[in-house]
């Protein structure tokens, strides 16, 4: 894992490898390019050694080709077999130059090779490209202006921040896509490739990824089931790949479960907190399964002090509202994980999205399911008016304001992105992955990065994100529940472990007492934390 930076240097502030120096501790470097008849540009790059721990030449380069990378391409041992076998040699033992030479080799379809998280800069002598990974696991931001273009890994490195917050983002309560809070930043989005072009200091950009299309082909449950398994214990055992220490986060729920069943980690990592004793306690179930599945759990109970103490901390490597109390929890597992020797955590972000597992999921196919049963009682006319189109139910649920000012702006970023002809089901999923897992993913990354710890993600593994999009809606979808197929893989996992986590009817996110701390409040309502984070984030990376 790393920081990668560039472009300009009147951009960027002074030292921006210190600056980023939380996301690769362990080397740094950066070169100088010299360009024609224009001021030159630099390329940069900070490491955390997770593969291959001994020194290599930062950034990496072949020839006149550059890579600043960020990330982990978790099947480069393959990709790099595949160019030896094409004549091609190796000076280091790491994903990066397997990165470079696949893609000077194979050009932009190299990417599709590419099973991992990145974000990559790449000088190929005459443009230089910045390219996301299919979900957005990691980030990239660039400035662009009449006369320079400059990229990093974080806000806080450039110069002369124009803050500027973007309704839409306000609304939503998170940042997404190309937003940033800042009207001279932009994001390259989640499957982007931008390219700039020095000669002429133009951008373009283009799509190289994008959800994949419906197909609903998987209808028996035991094929589901086995395929899932499958495709499952290989995310996970490539992301267990690593020359330092892999641990997971674990909560009570299906998704960690799954991993750690899979992982089988000598350490697991749980948070909770003691305001929350009599609603969320997620130790009563890590503590049965670790038990009679033979580790360690870790249980970290955090105070309001602690979190007191390292708020400007947290704003400091946020930078933007996400819209969620999750950011303080997510420090701390990074931090404890950290302090007992780990450097890699796996962890769940995607089941829900992928597998209708959100409760608001459950709400809007349990309508369908209504409408459906009044359909066969001569009401379908009836209950179609009442309940709205599906995208008008979509967004009902889905959006988080109650002024009607917003509703078209949210309606409309809804619309982009649903499908009439495509079942609610897939729909959903479209629409959480797309949309609404960009500020999750940005807070793993932030909180990990700020205790130099790298999260990995079995759940992204694109063949994962393929295989939901071939299930039948009610191998997603059963018993009033979505995750039904990720239910009946733990239990084969578990080959007769008979536990409560199993049974579990209700289970919560990762939610942290800030209102209660800040505010004297109890409710879960954002607002208040939402401005107090973006104004202590602009005066910590100003």
């Amino acid at each position: 894992m790393c920081g990668i930076f560039g472009g300009h240097e009147l951009l960027l502030k002074n030292f921006p490898e210190e600056i980023l120096n939380h996301r690769g501790p362990d080397q740094f470097g950066k070169l100088q390019i010299k360009l024609e008849n224009q001021e030159p540009i630099i390329i940069g790059n900070t490491r955390l050694s997770i593969v291959d721990r001994d020194p290599i030449n930062l950034p990496v380069r072949d020839n006149d080709w550059i890579i600043s990378f960020n990330g982990e391409i978790y099947n480069w041992k393959d990709i790099k077999k595949k160019l030896e076998s094409e004549g091609h040699k190796f000076i280091t033992n790491t994903d990066t130059e397997v990165v470079l030479k696949a893609l000077k080799f194979w050009g932009e379809n190299a990417l599709n090779l590419f099973n991992g998280m990145f974000a990559i800069a790449l000088w190929d002598g005459t443009n230089l490209k910045l390219i996301r990974d299919r979900v957005g696991i990691k980030p990239i931001f660039y400035i662009h202006n009449k006369n320079r273009f400059a990229f990093s890994s974080e806000i806080k490195v450039f110069k002369d921040l124009d803050f500027m917050p973007v309704e839409i983002c306000n609304i939503m309560e998170f940042y997404f896509d190309e937003y940033t809070p800042y009207s001279n930043i932009k994001s390259i989005k989640p499957g982007e490739i931008l390219t700039w072009n020095s000669k002429y200091n133009s951008i373009k950009t283009r799509k190289w990824w994008s959800f994949p299309d419906y197909d609903g082909s998987i209808v028996d449950e035991k094929y589901a089931v086995d395929e899932f398994i499958n495709i499952f214990t290989s995310a996970c055992n490539i992301r267990k790949i690593a020359d330092v220490p892999v641990t997971v986060f674990q909560s009570g729920g299906i998704d960690s479960s799954l991993i750690q069943a899979v992982v089988k980690s000598e350490d697991t990592f749980t948070v909770e907190f003691k305001e929350y004793e009599d609603q969320i306690v997620e130790s009563i179930y890590t503590k049965e399964m670790s038990n009679k599945l033979g580790y360690r759990n870790h249980l970290i109970i955090p105070t309001k002090e602690q979190f007191i103490k390292c708020l400007p901390k947290l704003a400091f490597h946020q930078e933007f509202q996400v819209g969620s109390f999750s950011i303080f929890p997510l420090f701390c597992l990074s931090k404890e994980a950290k302090n007992n020797g780990y450097i890699v955590a796996l962890t769940g972000e995607g089941a829900d999205e992928l597998f209708n597992g959100y409760f608001r999921n459950e709400l809007l196919i349990n309508e369908e399911i209504a409408i459906e049963r009044y359909k066969s009682l001569g009401y379908g006319a009836l209950s179609k008016r009442y309940y709205g189109n599906q995208l008008n139910r979509i967004f009902k649920i889905c959006c988080r304001t109650n002024k009607p000012s917003a509703y078209e702006q949210v309606y409309n970023l809804l619309s982009e992105i649903h499908s009439e002809d495509l079942n609610l089901y897939h729909n959903l999923a479209k629409i959480e992955f797309s949309l609404f897992i960009q500020p999750l993913l940005a807070m793993a990354d932030r909180m990990s990065m700020a205790n130099s710890i790298e999260v990995r993600n079995p759940f992204l593994d694109f063949r994962i994100i393929e295989f939901s999009t071939k299930l039948s809606p009610n191998l997603r979808f059963k018993n009033n529940s979505g995750k039904y197929i990720l239910k009946l893989a733990l239990k084969e996992l578990l080959k007769g472990q008979d536990l409560g986590l199993l049974q579990r009817k209700v289970k919560h996110g990762l939610p942290s007492p800030v209102n209660k701390w800040l505010f004297s409040k109890e409710s879960f309502l954002r607002d208040d934390w939402n401005n107090y984070l973006q104004s202590e984030c602009i005066k910590q990376i100003k």
